[in-house]
């Protein structure tokens, strides 16, 4: 620390005998002097363009202000300074002019491809920038203003340029320039929406150096802006130092001082490489952090992506869902609207040929059962119950048949008067098709008045159409000798 104000208070001294004897440089504070309204005042500006020792802070200086001139002249308010705008746009006018290539994108050095990878290495950590960039050859003998006019025409001539410029989403600018052989490369930056926020680790992109007599300094005009009414010219001889050339009147003294102050800033340069390199760590360190904050945000992204695919997905499902019992419902209620509720009672007729079988008993070879074929009529009277569409019924069925004497006697020429049968039955229609019925028989011989009752039960098929069926029926009884026999029946029935 001690090293640093012996160092700057002999820069105070050599700064002012050189602005008697040498160039006078711009450093950052000047910004704090001088406006886009006053600047034309300050004859720092009006110094011949230097290609050996470029003062490349006080050319950035004129580009900044003549852009916050055309600004004003169309009445948009002037952007501010910022330094690690300036910063920015210098290194990327020392690359384009250093590797060969005039690109907003750096192909070469993918860490400085973008405006943005360019805004961090000079430590911002918020860019949103927009950028215009330009070269032309200096004429000999322009001064630093018209070399930056120069830049500032090209621009203001092309409609893009010139839209940045003159943007009313520009908060903050800095300008930034570099001479490779015999071109000049400009920079401008310009930082949209929001203030700069800076890095607070530093970063690894600088201003340059200005080099004045072997020493290494960024140097001011603030004596030349503070006696410029008194009509002092850069470099002149008529300024306010004679104080300085009055306690040192000789050029050895001053030769002296100039290799004091070379000495201490060798040792100052040293611990500046030092601290640079630490700078450098650090922001490769914020780099990497900034690398992992960005694959973070990626994958939250992603994450949430899905889970909007999701929802999306389940959305789509459950609509689909919906639709699909909207539909089953409207099935169901157009199948039900074809059966209506005076179906609730039916009547059923039914007509058909009935062949009676054998008792279980052994059958004798020589000789046919009296009953062997007959004929019949039944009727069904019931309602529905369930659901009215799958018609289910449950009713009383009547039936009532007899043995054909002439068939039997056909086979068997001592058969009997026929037999006839009458049932009375409890009967269940299921879903149309199937019958189940229990009761009762009463049996007697035709011109009888004795007669007998049994038991009985049926099952039967009802196939066809809804109101006309063709039905198989099987029903099982008990005979005279108290023996089961089963009768097949089948027949037509009409519903109505």
């Amino acid at each position: 620390m001690k090293i640093r104000i012996i160092v700057t208070l002999l820069s105070l001294f050599v700064i002012s005998h050189e602005l008697v004897f040498g160039q006078v440089y711009w450093k950052i504070d000047d910004y704090q002097n001088w406006n886009h309204s006053n600047f034309r005042q300050n004859k720092i500006f009006n110094q011949p363009f230097s290609t050996t020792n470029t003062d490349y802070l006080l050319l950035d200086a004129a580009l900044f202000y003549i852009t916050n001139e055309e600004r004003v002249k169309v009445g948009i308010e002037p952007m501010r300074y910022h330094k690690l705008l300036e910063v920015a746009a210098y290194n990327h006018s020392m690359k384009m002019a250093t590797t060969g290539f005039f690109s907003h994108q750096n192909s070469i050095d993918a860490s400085r491809y973008s405006t943005s990878d360019r805004g961090k290495l000079a430590g911002v950590t918020n860019p949103s920038f927009a950028e215009n960039i330009a070269y032309n050859y200096p004429n000999n003998g322009d001064s630093y203003l018209q070399v930056a006019e120069v830049l500032m025409d090209q621009w203001m001539n092309s409609p893009g340029h010139k839209s940045n410029i003159l943007s009313s989403k520009g908060r903050q600018m800095g300008g930034g320039t570099y001479y490779y052989n015999g071109k000049i490369y400009g920079t401008q930056v310009f930082q949209w929406f929001s203030d700069v926020i800076e890095n607070p680790y530093g970063a690894s992109d600088q201003l340059p150096i200005i080099k004045t007599s072997g020493s290494q300094q960024n140097l001011s005009n603030t004596s030349t802006s503070t006696n410029s009414s008194n009509g002092s010219k850069c470099g002149g001889s008529t300024s306010n130092s004679t104080v300085a050339t009055n306690t040192y009147n000789t050029q050895s003294e001053l030769s002296e001082l100039k290799s004091k102050v070379n000495s201490l800033n060798s040792e100052v340069a040293e611990q500046d490489g030092t601290i640079a390199k630490l700078n450098r760590e650090v922001s490769t360190l914020t780099s990497e952090k900034y690398q992992l904050e960005a694959s973070k945000t990626n994958l939250t992204n992603s994450v949430n992506s899905l889970q909007q695919q999701y929802t999306q997905k389940d959305a789509q499902y459950n609509k689909l869902k919906q639709e699909f019992n909207e539909l089953s419902d409207r099935r169901t209620s157009v199948r039900k609207s074809k059966y209506n509720a005076d179906e609730f009672h039916a009547l059923t007729f039914k007509i058909g040929l009935h062949t009676f079988y054998p008792s279980i008993n052994p059958i004798s070879l020589g000789k046919f059962n009296a009953s062997l074929l007959s004929y019949g009529a039944e009727t069904m009277l019931g309602f529905n119950f369930g659901d009215s569409y799958r018609r289910n019924s449950i009713g009383i069925t009547l039936r009532a048949n007899q043995t054909n004497r002439f068939l039997t006697q056909a086979f068997d020429s001592s058969a009997s008067n026929p037999t006839q049968y009458y049932d009375a039955e409890l009967t269940t229609l299921i879903r149309e098709w199937l019958s189940i019925g229990v009761g009762a028989t009463v049996i007697s011989a035709y011109g009888a008045t004795s007669y007998q009752i049994t038991p009985s039960a049926s099952l039967g098929l009802c196939l066809g159409p809804k109101n006309w069926k063709i039905q198989v029926t099987q029903q099982a009884g008990l005979n005279s000798d108290k023996k089961i026999i089963g009768r097949a029946s089948m027949g037509i029935a009409l519903r109505l």
